[in-house]
């Protein structure tokens, strides 16, 4: 892999490193403060495949050129120049080297030093008869080589991409480095098919691999919309990149209706995707095709936002957040979905902002009733109504605010708190006990057809608290009146608020009641003469009304 922590020093290295090599000459030293003008080259020309790249190079100081103002694209580099070249853009330590003891190297030679720290770093070894020949030829089989180790590219992607040259086996020492730099797009061969790894190195070969190296290892990051899912990779409208296996789940021929115009940001090591870091999936407007998204247990490990109907997105994992946009009473269903964030359910309104925001991603429908499973959600729609259905779902806050909505929980879904700020309806399969619900902002209503461990009420509105359901505890901190109607018992009602009004319903018990300090029961319960009968303690004393 790439050596991050490094990797600026080694960008720069990059770039003259190759080229450096092939400009290096006897004669003139490469490295000078005063390199000519590209237009003052006499043999290079603006239609030339490398003359930006040679243009580069030359304005950092990388290249000089020969002393006739020429650059020579077509001669070859020696292996002495370009360790020296290579050893000089990685800030190699030139002093203190130990000697590899070559026997055709002198430590009065030109390039030892350079040499040698190259052998330290294990970049370069020389030959099996412990010559490393230096007054050779470069080949190219031997420059993907020192590029490779050089920069620390990745070389294990042979499992992800097939050799893409019929002249390399995969059986050659060179092969894994050759196979590297096509991945990074640092080289395309010598036509379609063909590398000619024991062809030399030309300067403007090496000026082209360098800033291709750095231009690849400059963008980890890509984005795009996907054009089309095959079998080993996925065509994106900015580039094809290949598929490895931990996220094959995800981008595999059977899910390419869902991902059909999905938009990605991926993490990519050259042409291989290390992480999904963002999918947005578009819907169908079509209410008899259903957009079928299977992740076979596959990561994203950003967020994904589902903008549009009739979406089944299942055994997936988020490690990021889960947004789903609705507004029309279609659904979209999210089964075995584990959801390391936070899941937002919004509004039409708020989806008609993404849609402006992204008009190349726009759909006309957007889904309104969503089932989650395995997942932290917010729930919100100005228009009302909707439900959300999280079954075996594992969730830590859940924040309602949409008008009307229903919260339905099925199974063994476990959640932290869900807090609610408009009007809302609770259901749950029989026997499910909800362990927090707080009440806040504009609620009116909540109807609780389940069991509640705790109820906090903090609303800024009178609200109605009724339903099928009952509550463990129940604290009051509003001053806003609260009318609690529930056939059930509240077993514990803590008031602590002097100032709160409470109201309770005829068929509405409670077992323990405690007031503020110093406060009158006829102060706070507002209808207390009529339910005084419904009230077994007050203040851990019983109750004689």
């Amino acid at each position: 892999m790439v050596n991050v922590k490094g990797s600026n020093k080694l960008f720069k290295a990059t770039i003259a490193a190759t080229v450096a090599a092939g400009a290096f000459v006897t004669a003139a030293p490469v490295y000078t403060k005063a390199a000519p003008e590209i237009t003052e080259l006499t043999d290079l020309e603006k239609e030339q495949d490398y003359y930006e790249a040679v243009k580069i190079l030359l304005e950092r100081g990388a290249i000089k050129g020969f002393p006739d103002l020429t650059y020579r694209p077509y001669e070859s580099v020696t292996r002495g120049q370009a360790a020296k070249i290579l050893a000089h853009f990685l800030d190699l330590d030139l002093k203190n080297v130990e000697n590899p003891r070559f026997v055709d190297v002198k430590e009065t030679d030109e390039y030892y030093t350079a040499i040698a720290a190259l052998v330290e770093k294990g970049i370069i070894k020389g030959y099996a008869d412990h010559t490393f020949r230096q007054n050779e030829p470069l080949t190219r089989a031997q420059m993907a080589q020192m590029v490779v180790l050089g920069f620390e590219l990745n070389v294990e992607q042979s499992e992800v991409i097939a050799l893409p040259f019929i002249d390399v086996d995969e059986s050659d020492a060179f092969a894994g480095y050759i196979q590297a730099l096509a991945n990074y797009d640092i080289t395309k061969g010598v036509s379609e098919n063909q590398f000619a790894p024991n062809a030399y190195v030309t300067r403007g070969q090496m000026a082209s691999f360098i800033t291709r190296g750095e231009a690849a290892l400059a963008i980890p990051e890509v984005s795009g919309e996907i054009v089309e899912v095959e079998e080993d990779k996925v065509v994106l409208s900015t580039g094809t990149y290949y598929i490895p296996e931990s996220l094959k789940g995800i981008f595999k021929p059977e899910n390419t209706d869902a991902l059909q115009g999905a938009y990605v940001d991926l993490k990519k090591d050259g042409k291989v995707i290390q992480s999904l870091t963002e999918l947005i999936l578009v819907g169908s407007t079509d209410s008899t095709k259903e957009l079928k998204l299977d992740g076979g247990g596959t990561e994203v490990h950003g967020n994904l936002t589902i903008l549009g109907d009739y979406h089944l997105v299942q055994n997936l994992k988020v490690a990021g957040d889960l947004t789903i946009y609705e507004s029309s009473p279609n659904q979209t269903y999210a089964n075995d979905l584990v959801v390391d964030g936070e899941t937002h359910i919004l509004s039409k309104i708020e989806a008609e902002e993404v849609k402006a925001a992204n008009a190349d991603l726009a759909t006309e429908a957007l889904p309104f009733s969503v089932s989650v499973t395995n997942a932290n959600a917010t729930v919100a729609n100005e228009e009302g109504g909707g439900t959300v259905t999280f079954t075996s779902s594992s969730l830590n806050t859940i924040t309602a605010s949409q008008n009307g909505v229903t919260i339905e929980v099925k199974e063994d879904t476990t959640f932290k708190d869900l807090i609610v700020e408009e009007n809302a309806t609770l259901n749950a399969d029989y026997g499910y006990l909800f362990p927090s619900v707080t009440l806040s902002k504009a609620v009116t209503e909540l109807t609780a057809n389940v069991e509640i461990e705790n109820l906090i009420t903090k609303g800024e509105e009178a609200v109605t608290i009724h339903g099928d359901g009952r509550v463990d505890l129940m604290k009051a901190y509003s001053t806003a009146p609260v009318f609690i109607d529930l056939p059930g018992s509240v077993n514990i009602l803590e008031i602590h608020n002097p100032d709160a009004k409470i109201s309770l319903g005829r068929k509405t018990l409670v077992g323990h009641l405690y007031l503020p300090l110093l406060t009158d029961v006829k102060k706070v319960i507002a209808n207390y003469d009529d339910i005084a009968r419904n009230i077994e303690m007050i203040d851990g004393e019983i109750h004689e009304p």
